[in-house]
């Protein structure tokens, strides 16, 4: 299958790509970095730096053609949700 990881430089996100290639899956990676590294993504992802919230940076990895998405990109620090709720917002539920 052909599956996109968004976030998947981060934690969980790098974790569950590398589990999908050993699976034999082709795994692309979109990821803004604010909470994962780059480097975190395993070899044979395709990546790409892009934000969920705007379409025009993802939209290049459903032009190749996709079976499935895992999204685990999120704004994640609770005293940013406070602080600037609408970044928050538009991570987590706009950037679904």
């Amino acid at each position: 299958m052909r599956i996109l990881v968004t976030g998947g430089a981060g934690f969980i996100g790098s974790h569950l790509t590398r589990r999908l290639l050993a699976e034999g899956h082709a795994v692309s990676v979109v990821d803004n970095e604010s909470n994962g590294r780059r480097e975190n993504v395993p070899p044979g992802a395709q990546y790409a730096y892009a934000d969920v919230t705007r379409l025009a940076e993802v939209e290049q990895t459903f032009v190749r053609g996709l079976d499935a998405v895992c999204h685990v990109a999120g704004q994640v620090s609770i005293l940013r949700s406070f602080s600037d709720p609408i970044a928050d917002l538009r991570t987590n539920v706009e950037g679904t």
